[in-house]
């Protein structure tokens, strides 16, 4: 479950230099914007300062979504090239204010992209990390936050395997499964493979926004669609 980077230092198409050279100057971009958006981080959920936590690094990336930035922050390997963080999402770069900021849902975080922006429908999607022993439910689910009606759902994945797909708006209220590497599931025991698949947002179970802290609970106890 490496990342992109990982996989391409694997297999030599480009070096861990490259990579690193890469990552800074994405990471830096991101921070110089972070600072123009004058972030008070002491405001966050159990935020942690730490060395532990992807060197005490924050990731905050702007959205073309009206007006909201994203500080993905606590940001931890837990897992060779596997890394996951907390969530806060902020409106109006002149006074910024928290819009929505968890430390009970772990994003699930990739170098090579964590967020989908689906623009026409106004939503933001991303994996979340929400394994539980027991449960039939795969432990890796995208879940889309809907800021303008303030509502959030889930589209469900098998295993760990929407880790490898990306979401495209085709329109507004739906969007399109899309598996950028067609081979990649050879030989790996995976029973459905959904590339192309499309997915009807009014079909989805919506929750409130109002109880995000609690999605990872709602999305094992209660049906998604």
């Amino acid at each position: 479950m490496a990342t992109l980077a990982y996989h391409l230092i694997l297999s030599r198409k480009i070096s861990l230099d490259n990579i690193s050279q890469t990552l800074y100057k994405e990471y830096t971009t991101n921070m110089n914007k972070h600072n123009k958006w004058d972030i008070d981080t002491s405001k966050l959920a159990n935020y942690k300062k730490d060395q532990k936590y992807w060197i005490g690094k924050d990731y905050f990336i702007e959205t073309p979504i009206n007006d909201f930035a994203i500080l993905v922050y606590n940001i931890l390997e837990w897992r060779m090239s596997t890394y996951s963080g907390h969530l806060a999402i902020y409106s109006n770069h002149n006074n910024p204010k928290i819009v929505l900021n968890s430390d009970k849902v772990d994003v699930f975080f990739s170098f090579h992209k964590t967020f989908s922006f689906l623009e026409k429908s106004n939503i933001i999607a991303f994996i979340v990390y929400a394994n539980k022993p027991g449960s039939q439910k795969g432990g890796y689910p995208f879940i889309l936050i809907d800021l303008k009606n303030k509502k959030f759902g889930f589209i469900e994945f098998e295993n760990h395997t929407s880790i490898y797909y990306e979401l495209i708006e085709v329109e507004k209220g739906k969007i399109r499964i899309f598996l950028p590497n067609t081979e990649i599931f050879k030989n790996k025991g995976v029973s459905k493979n959904r590339n192309k698949e499309l997915i009807d947002l009014n079909i989805l179970k919506w929750f409130d926004l109002g109880i995000f802290n609690q999605a990872i609970e709602k999305y094992h106890k209660e049906k998604t669609i």
